[in-house]
Parts: C-alpha cells; sequence; structure tokens
C-alpha cells in the first residue's frame, strides 16, 4: 500500500507511489536529455526561460509587426465607401469567372 505521511491529520503523501511514479518518468525520459542536446543546468535553464518568457516575446513580436503595419498604411490613400464597395465587388466577380472556369 505505502507509507503515508500525516500533518496535523491530513494525509498528504504516499512514499511508495510517489517514487514509482518518478521511476517511470525518469525510464520514459531516459536519453531526452542528449536528444535536446541538453549537458548542463545552463542548458536546463535556457530551455525553462525559452518556455517561461516565449509569450512575452510573441506579444512584443507582435505589436511590433502592428506598428509597422500601421506606419506602411499612412502612405495608402483613404477611400470612399463607394470605392471600397467597387473594389469588393470586382473581386466577387472575379472569383465567379474563375469558379466558372473551373467547374467547365
Amino acid at each position: 500500500m505505502g507509507l503515508h505521511l500525516r500533518w496535523q491529520g491530513v494525509k498528504f503523501m504516499s512514499i511508495k507511489a510517489n517514487i514509482r511514479a518518478i521511476r517511470q518518468a525518469q525510464k520514459a525520459f531516459k536519453g531526452a536529455a542528449e536528444l535536446l542536446g541538453v549537458k548542463n543546468d545552463d542548458d536546463i535553464q535556457a530551455l525553462v526561460d525559452e518556455v517561461r518568457y516565449a509569450k512575452d516575446s510573441l506579444y512584443r513580436e507582435a505589436l511590433s509587426t502592428f506598428h509597422e503595419l500601421r506606419e506602411d498604411a499612412r502612405e495608402v490613400p483613404e477611400m470612399t465607401m463607394e470605392e471600397i464597395d467597387a473594389e469588393i465587388r470586382a473581386a466577387r466577380a472575379e472569383r465567379r469567372m474563375r469558379s466558372d472556369i473551373t467547374t467547365r
């Protein structure tokens, strides 16, 4: 069954089950460090940092891209609603023509 530790009347760990789980994990991950190129504690920390800070990095990259697109858009002349509608109608007509050609 395993040894259960109690603290203030609360059972919180089965040592035998936890040791078994740790050994299974060690067996499953055997050789993974070599495959990942992990050689020391610094490599492990680099992997942790990569996961931890990836979200912030992606956010900064997306924000930078947004600002670049906004800057590029300043050079594009504004269109009236009529011009936008005409562009949409032209694109739909072109799509219909391509669809008609491929269904023949």
